[in-house]
């Protein structure tokens, strides 16, 4: 589940207490699909004495067993709240994870796991640390100057705004320290974290961690039933079931998102009360499709092996979005997750991209399996087998094996049959690796656009 929904995603991790006797912090990490339900990742118990470091060490080390075993697959974005303890532990993992770095022309840049504080618990902190320092008649400017470094779109506009607020309040000596060592300062840890200029990437629209605390709400209220003193083995058998027949009396948290998951899959479940939304997608959808007929250029491939995607706005000029087929994702603004750009690309590549089309069924199917797809090794172990769908399976060894035959007849051939049919079974194997391994996007937005642009002219 992790690898087939991480890809231009976030994840939301947050701990509770209160579910069990021991009152030990229990972990999870939460990532919505693609009908914004939040799917659970994984969970982690663990204990928390004062001044152990515990806590740090177990994060640290659950995430470094996820990130092995999901591969080459991160998230973009880690949604925190404003927590040293998660801050230290994901740092650490992420800092060393050469999945999550890339150098451009020498530098290096983080492209995976960016660590992302939650919107909701920003605002919350002000309200209880940084307006008390002021005067009542003074709160609410102050609310609404931090409300507007928070919606920065370029750091230099925050800079400017920060130095501004520096200058009216350089008489509330605690209102500049609060700022320069927790919020704005050049040496604080958060700066690039809250505003919206240190997002402007695909992360799922997550910016908030509201998605794991519904999810909290659920295990307390619905699968505990409310009671706070739960053995740990009870807490366990709610969670994943027991361990030798894998279930529960009244259900699992595990079957119970299980069944969820195979819903949003399956086309079934709709987050709206009718389909007049939907259908009202569809028709701009059309509209996308009649616009790209008369101008071409209004949709830019970027990368065809990724199924990805540029499309300028149909509302604001100049404004360009980049659309992922493959993990279904577009960077509008858009309330739904399936918006009119990414039907409106669906349906131009089914009409007008024959040659990219034959990857969308394949694509739809891999989308719909119930656990992640991985086919980078020929050995499969017991019950660790990564597909789920053992037909497919079956049919991917099977071409496999037929390519390797033909590989080792083609020492018969002519150096330039052979090169020419090297070709095309190189471009078949990316076509379909590309089906069934997602790939994050890897390039930074200033280069999206830049390639968009240079493509354009």
């Amino acid at each position: 589940m992790a690898c087939k929904l991480s890809p231009n995603n976030a994840w939301a991790i947050d701990s509770t207490f209160k579910t069990n006797q021991f009152g030990l912090p229990l972990y999870a990490a939460v990532t919505p699909n693609r009908s914004g339900v939040g799917m659970p990742l994984w969970y982690m118990l663990c204990s928390n004495e004062i001044g152990s470091r515990q806590e740090k060490v177990a994060l640290a080390m659950t995430l470094t067993i996820v990130f092995k075993r999901m591969s080459n697959v991160r998230p973009n974005a880690i949604v925190i709240d404003k927590s040293w303890t998660e801050f230290r532990a994901i740092q650490n993992v992420v800092s060393s994870d050469p999945h999550c770095w890339k150098d451009f022309d020498g530098i290096r840049s983080q492209i995976a796991c960016k660590i992302l504080l939650c919107w909701f618990h920003v605002k919350k902190a002000w309200v209880d640390h940084l307006l008390p320092k002021v005067h009542p008649n003074m709160r609410n400017r102050l609310y609404g100057q931090m409300c507007s470094l928070m919606h920065c779109r370029t750091e230099e506009a925050f800079d400017d705004l920060y130095n501004t607020m520096m200058g009216e309040y350089k008489e509330v000596r605690p209102i500049l320290s609060l700022l320069d060592r927790s919020w704005c300062g050049p040496n604080c840890n958060w700066k690039s974290m809250w505003p919206r200029f240190g997002r402007l990437f695909p992360h799922g629209n997550v910016d908030t961690t509201n998605i794991i605390e519904r999810h909290w709400q659920y295990i307390k209220y619905t699968a505990l039933r409310g009671r706070v003193n739960h053995s740990i083995t009870c807490l366990l058998h709610t969670l994943i079931g027991e361990a030798s027949t894998g279930t529960c009396m009244g259900g699992t948290v595990l079957e119970w998102y299980k069944q969820k998951q195979i819903i949003c899959d399956s086309g079934r479940f709709i987050p709206r009360a009718n389909s007049k939304e939907h259908a009202s997608r569809l028709r701009r959808a059309e509209e996308v499709v009649e616009r790209y007929h008369r101008d071409p250029q209004t949709i830019v491939v970027l990368d065809a092996a990724r199924l990805l995607f540029s499309i300028i706005s149909m509302s604001k000029d100049n404004i360009w979005y980049t659309v992922s087929v493959q993990s279904n994702y577009c960077e509008c603004h858009d309330v739904w997750f399936t918006c009119k750009h990414l039907m409106g690309v669906v349906m131009v590549i089914e009409r007008y991209m024959t040659d990219l089309a034959d990857s969308l069924p394949i694509i739809a199917h891999a989308n719909g399996m119930h656990e992640p797809t991985e086919f980078a090794s020929d050995q499969v172990e017991g019950d660790e087998n990564p597909c789920v769908n053992e037909v497919l399976w079956l049919r991917i060894n099977d071409v496999k094996e037929r390519l390797d035959a033909l590989e080792n007849g083609m020492n018969r051939l002519s150096e330039e049959k052979k090169q020419h049919i090297t070709e095309k079974m190189d471009d078949f194997i990316t076509k379909l690796q590309t089906c069934f391994v997602p790939h994050p996007i890897d390039m930074p937005k200033s280069e999206v656009l830049s390639r968009s642009k240079n493509m354009l002219l």
